[in-house]
Order: C-alpha cells, then structure tokens, then sequence
C-alpha cells in the first residue's frame, strides 16, 4: 500500500522551497547592486584620473602665466559632459602650500643639529672646519629656500560626485604639483616689461 504525503509535510516543504528562493534572490539582487556600483566606480575613477590630468596642466600653465604667488587658491567646477557623462560632476581645489614659521624653524634646527651635533655628540660635520665656517650662513637660507618652495607647490584636491540609485557617492584624490623653473617665454614676457628707457 503506497502512502502519499501529509497536507503538512507539503506545508513544510514549500515554506523551505520558498525561504530558499528568497535568500537566492537577495544575493543575487546584491550581487547585482554591487556589480552595479563596481562597474560605476571604475567609469568615476578613469574619469577622476584623466580630469586631475587636465587639472595639472592647467595649474601649470597659470604658473608660467602668472608666476609664484603666495596664498594662492583657486576652485574648479565642472561636469564630464565633453567626455558624454553630464551627471557626473567634479570639483578641484587648487591651493599653494603654506609652511608656517613653526616647521620652518623645527627643520632648521634639526638641519643645525645633525650637522654640528647636540649636547655632547658630534654633529656629521664637527671637527671640519672647512666646511663648518660657511654652514651658519647656508643655513640662514634655509626658511627663505623653504617659502619660496612653498610658492612652488601646488595641491591639487579632486572631488567627482556622482548617484547611484538614489544615493550621491563621492571620491576625493590629492595630488602635488611641484613648478621646478619658468619657461623662456615667461622670462622674455618679464623683460619685455621693463622699457629701454629704465634699464640702467
């Protein structure tokens, strides 16, 4: 005698078919949402990486332009339309970097202390007295070499924001722009200024 299933046991069985089904789709939903927002980070990060590449020629060519100036910032807005994404849009902060007098005499001091030496111990240089007679006066450069590398650096803070089902994501890069010397043409501009009648 065959004996078939109880009404129960088919209760049963299809509550854990459909607990199964259910937890299967929310994975799968996730996995989904994820492959989503991963394929949508790649897109805002390749975007990030050529906009910052714009942004340092750009910072570049103000410097040729309009040479060091301290206190120097400067704020960029735009989107990636020219590239056919208009809802992704990016801000840059351009700033010089302000080294205060406190850091700039702790590096003094501890340029001082490893060449001459602290306390009792020698210093890498003691004892040469070759060399040591000219160090004070080099040193005493050092915080104006400091300012003036200050001026010559520029950090470039990027931030692209961008929606992802509803929510606004946002990533931020820094990058630092170092201006090593001018170009002919901002040297010739410089002198072109200056008339024949007061060059002495």
């Amino acid at each position: 005698m065959r004996r078939g299933f109880t009404l129960l046991e088919l209760m049963i069985a299809v509550f854990v078919l459909a607990m199964a089904v259910t937890i299967l789709l929310g994975t799968e939903s996730t996995s989904m949402r994820l492959m989503g927002y991963a394929n949508n980070a790649s897109v805002v990060t390749m975007l990030t990486r050529s906009k910052m590449q714009d942004i340092e020629h750009f910072v570049q060519q103000a410097f040729l332009d309009d040479g060091a100036k301290e206190g120097y910032v400067e704020v960029l807005r735009g989107d990636f339309g020219d590239q056919g994404v208009r809802d992704i849009r990016w801000e840059a902060l351009i700033q010089s970097i302000e080294i205060s007098d406190d850091a700039s005499n702790r590096f003094v001091e501890d340029v001082t202390n490893q060449l001459y030496g602290e306390g009792d111990g020698g210093g890498t240089l003691s004892g040469n007295l070759s060399v040591t007679q000219f160090l004070p006066l080099m040193v005493s450069f050092l915080p104006t070499i400091l300012n003036q590398l200050g001026q010559r650096i520029r950090k470039i803070t990027l931030t692209t924001y961008w929606d992802y089902l509803g929510v606004e994501q946002s990533l931020t890069v820094s990058q630092f722009v170092v201006m090593a010397r001018s170009t002919s043409a901002s040297v010739q501009r410089e002198s072109e200024e200056v008339s024949p009648e007061e060059t002495p």
